[in-house]
């Protein structure tokens, strides 16, 4: 690993970046086809898409998180989803936070690990489930940009062009500002958005200058469903539609939550890295593995050990879920990659529906039956 992203690495696991997982869990889902029978190794990344598994009662979830904040929020929201009998208060905690609804984390947290429990017990620690990084960036750009509740739904009724020229006149002018361009481009927003600089550099390879990517992505975003977006709802309410259970994540709707409630499979908490963690991992004991976009953020050689790491710690059939910013499939470059065989049908699926539209590739994988 670079010196820099060394040093990255050091900052990103010591501040709380993101509040919410942006990747589409509903996608998620569908191509993970989880079951009772499922054993899932997952990073845990703010937790929305690890909350959302317990929907399908696996045998077991094993979540690993590099970064202490996000592992102790997808321990808590996977731990509200099976024993808060009441939606309302899910809703509370997560989809509008109060200050009061944060006086459940204590009583949840008294059912989490020990290291995760001391987490909670900080009241400063529990105003963190709506103050990450992320969530302030976009918190100061949505007030620069005058945008609001009333605005995006104003916006989910436009045509694509009416859209098109709502971000001309009230985003873009705002991101291209000389001081707010530079510190789009900076390494403190890298951090905020959970980019560090080999993924900065992959992204650039693939897709140009990073304000020439955050504006595309914003493009293909207004092109999507904003009634149902949930990302974009967050982005520019701090929030969801709470009236519209379609645009809220899985893991808050009602009919997920009446099915995760009462699960009660094992699961296991791990702050390290996903590398070690498949290291330490008995011989094909996952069925599922979903990596998030940490790839992205290996080098070559790391992407390697990643794979055989897989290959020992999956079983036959086994399911990998992998996001990027790469314009081609980076397994297909490492030889331990004959171990995944790529399913295009799944992986063109779930890039299309997507709705985050932040990567250019969704990729799902197939363990080989036979090495």
């Amino acid at each position: 690993m670079r010196l820099r992203d060394a040093l990255y690495a050091r900052v990103f696991v010591t501040v709380p970046v993101y509040d919410i997982l942006y990747e589409d869990s509903e996608v998620d889902g569908v191509v993970l086809d989880v079951d009772g029978d499922s054993d899932v190794l997952s990073i845990g990344a703010a937790g929305c898409g690890v909350a959302g598994l317990a929907r399908f009662r696996p045998r077991s979830i094993d979540v690993v998180d590099i970064n202490p904040h996000h592992l102790a929020l997808a321990a808590l929201k996977l731990q509200a989803v099976t024993d808060l009998e009441d939606h309302a208060a899910l809703i509370d905690l997560f989809a509008r936070p109060r200050p009061s609804s944060l006086d459940r984390v204590a009583a949840l947290a008294r059912r989490l690990p020990d290291p995760i429990a001391a987490y909670w017990s900080s009241s400063r620690r529990r105003s963190l489930l709506t103050h990450g990084l992320t969530a302030r960036m976009l918190g100061v750009l949505r007030a620069a940009s005058f945008v609001d509740e009333a605005w995006l739904r104003a916006q989910a009724m436009a045509t694509p062009e009416q859209r098109r020229l709502a971000l001309e006149d009230r985003i873009m002018p705002v991101l291209r500002n000389p001081v707010v361009s530079r510190l789009l481009t900076s390494p403190l927003q890298l951090l905020a958005l959970g980019i560090n600089f080999q993924q900065r550099d992959r992204l650039v390879a693939a897709q140009g200058a990073p304000l020439q990517f955050i504006e595309d992505h914003l493009r293909r975003l207004a092109g999507t469903d904003l009634t149902t977006n949930w990302f974009a709802w967050y982005a520019v309410t701090g929030g969801y539609d709470v009236t519209t259970p379609d645009a809220m994540p899985p893991f808050l709707r009602a009919d997920s939550h009446a099915r995760s409630l009462g699960w009660r499979g094992a699961r296991r908490f791990t702050h390290g890295s996903i590398l070690t963690t498949l290291e330490r991992a008995r011989p094909g004991q996952y069925s599922h593995v979903t990596l998030c976009d940490a790839p992205d953020w290996m080098s070559d050689k790391q992407q390697e050990t990643l794979l055989q790491g897989i290959r020992r710690s999956t079983r036959p059939g086994a399911t990998v879920l992998v996001r990027s910013v790469e314009a081609e499939p980076w397994v297909e470059r490492h030889a331990a990659g004959r171990t995944l065989q790529w399913d295009q049908e799944a992986s063109s699926w779930a890039t299309r529906q997507d709705r985050s539209r932040q990567y250019n590739r969704v990729d799902v994988y197939r363990r080989a039956a036979s090495l």
